[in-house]
């Protein structure tokens, strides 16, 4: 059964000291076990999925869809499918970063360029699945109309902000239960992209999930001690991403990140790197900030057409 993540937070805090380090150092076996109970759910709890909303194009079918997560709560997403192919489609999740949406993936000049990549993805024969991440969105009503900018850079909420990174993970291996019961899409054949806070949850996702096939992590937020949330003393450990780099076992993983980013700096991205375990790993550095250039839309094809 899923346990929720606020009782067994206060017994993981206890129990054992993470380290927050520039070296990124990962916890140990046994922490690590405790972790992954952050991510457990009960695939018995209904899902109760519907699509309330549908829009045709010329290439593909744009759906709007929710359904139940783990919580009682209800989770809005975005799932396209292409017109041209033969199905079932493999599919790509599309995970935004932090005050983002799923809209953010439908916007060709916004700032995850994201409409470009969708469309360029679904021309390829791909379908496409963009969640609200938990407080975003259309899911705003669960932070009581508090916005996630509010939330985590005025109000300091970081327990929140953690546990909505943990409860989003969990909503997309719903996602995946629930793509398992169409007939127009490969369930063997899952991609993944995020970027930002989106790119953390990929690393998590990846981990915690068997059926992903192969990720991409873009401008990764990582934790480490030079984090706000850790200079305010909350703990992080099961959000961080250098903690579940090993889990990746062998499955394809692209990094591509920004040299002048301020949320990291160019040693601890090739730190985690380094950490992520697969032979089939590759990490590209932009000249660019926190936002990439349009460009890196050609390499997230290209590493999909390769590993999907």
């Amino acid at each position: 059964m899923f346990r929720k993540p606020m009782i067994l937070l206060v017994f993981f805090t206890v129990s054992i000291s993470p380290v927050y380090s520039q070296e990124l150092k990962p916890v140990g076996e046994e922490a690590y076990q405790l972790l992954l109970q952050f991510y457990e759910y009960d695939r018995d709890i209904p899902l109760d999925a519907q699509v309330v909303e549908v829009q045709n194009t010329d290439t593909y079918v744009r759906e709007k869809i929710v359904f139940t997560g783990v919580h009682n709560c209800r989770v809005p997403g975005y799932l396209a499918v292409p017109k041209n192919g033969n199905p079932p489609y493999p599919c790509v999740f599309t995970l935004h970063g932090l005050t983002d949406s799923k809209e953010g993936w439908w916007q060709d000049d916004g700032w995850l360029w994201g409409g470009r990549l969708s469309k360029r993805l679904l021309a390829m024969g791909y379908a496409v699945l963009a969640l609200d991440a938990e407080y975003h969105g259309e899911r705003i009503a669960d932070n009581d109309f508090v916005s996630v900018n509010e939330m985590v850079y005025h109000k300091a909420w970081y327990n929140r902000f953690c546990k909505s990174v943990v409860q989003t993970t969990v909503d997309y291996r719903r996602a995946l239960d629930y793509l398992e019961t169409r007939q127009d899409i490969d369930a063997s054949r899952i991609g993944v992209i995020g970027a930002s806070m989106g790119g953390m949850t990929t690393f998590l996702l990846t981990a915690v999930e068997p059926r992903i096939t192969t990720s991409i992590s873009t401008v990764t937020w990582m934790i480490d001690t030079e984090d706000i949330i850790i200079k305010k003393g909350h703990k992080a450990d099961f959000i961080a991403p250098h903690n579940v780099a090993h889990a990746i076992n062998g499955r394809p993983f692209l990094m591509m990140m920004g040299r002048d980013d301020k949320l990291y700096t160019i040693d601890q991205g090739n730190r985690l790197f380094d950490l992520i375990d697969s032979k089939e790993k590759n990490i590209i550095w932009y000249d660019s900030g926190h936002r990439l250039p349009v460009e890196y839309v050609d390499k997230a094809a290209a590493w999909f057409k390769e590993h999907l």
